[in-house]
């Protein structure tokens, strides 16, 4: 059953926008990945090698130390291995307006730091996977975000123009991204109360 709260939001979104990009953790479904024994298994990994690398570092500049190496799929299939064993919360919420939006024919993609295939087996699991159109993982993009590339692909793949997108995401880089590319950015606390 969509609330009527709900159907509001599903309708503003229909009228404004022909694509809708979501984020995928901590958007759709809340996964419950260890994020510190990633990283302390990644800077192993880097020091391992002799590079220089802390847990104060961000993720994406991790990534593109392994990338200068050549060893960015060692640091992907550490992600992927944790990634796979963690349990998710999903955001039921969020699924009835993701269902609506599916009804009214609008096009839904992921852009996400999250292996496509993880996500393909949760959207299954969950039972929304056929209303993407396009799932774009860390495996296809090979660029964490705060990087534009996934957006920027989606956008061209679409033939889009800017005013006709809708990127919703919950963190600082969905908005990085959405701002810096122009593209209409909602926070998904927001979207739980948007008008």
């Amino acid at each position: 059953m969509i609330l009527r709260q709900d159907k509001e939001i599903i309708m503003q979104i229909v009228k404004k926008y022909k694509i809708i990009i979501w984020d995928f953790d901590g958007t759709i479904v809340h996964l419950r990945i260890d994020w510190k024994s990633v990283k302390q298994e990644i800077i192993s990994l880097l020091n391992g090698k002799g590079l220089q690398a802390s847990i104060s570092q961000p993720l994406n500049e991790l990534f593109s130390l392994s990338k200068s190496i050549g060893i960015d799929s060692e640091l992907l299939s550490i992600i992927k291995n944790h990634e796979r064993k963690s349990e998710f919360v999903v955001d039921e919420e969020i699924v009835k307006i993701i269902r609506g939006i599916n009804r009214a024919g609008l096009i839904q993609c992921i852009l996400s730091d999250n292996f496509t295939d993880t996500i393909k087996l949760i959207l299954a699991k969950i039972e929304i996977l056929e209303v993407f159109d396009t799932i774009l993982g860390i495996d296809i993009t090979r660029e964490f975000k705060p990087s534009p590339q996934g957006l920027q692909k989606l956008i061209e793949n679409y033939k889009a123009e800017k005013d006709e997108v809708l990127y919703i995401g919950d963190s600082w880089k969905d908005k990085d991204i959405g701002s810096k590319e122009g593209i209409k950015f909602i926070n998904i606390k927001e979207l739980k109360v948007w008008e």
